[in-house]
């Protein structure tokens, strides 16, 4: 069964990820059960948001990503899964 409200919130967070990865040029690319439902419509439950990001990028940006995108999104970096 697909809960369109899930899949709704999942979106709303995937576009606000994505919007401010690129306000500072990093274009990443979506995959999984976000990237099909993005090309099939809306027939399955989004499970995640799967991303690849050139290490080129993520290497170069990561005190941006982590103090500032990353606060501004509403996440942290919990300590013990790193």
């Amino acid at each position: 069964m697909i809960k369109h409200s899930h899949n709704q919130k999942v979106m709303g967070i995937f576009l606000s990820v994505v919007k401010n990865l690129n306000q500072i040029n990093i274009i990443p690319i979506v995959y999984g059960s976000l990237g099909l439902s993005l090309i099939i419509g809306e027939k399955y439950t989004i499970n995640d948001i799967d991303l690849i990001i050139f290490d080129e990028d993520f290497n170069k940006k990561w005190d941006i990503i982590k103090n500032k995108i990353m606060p501004e999104i509403g996440y942290k970096i919990d300590a013990t899964h790193c």
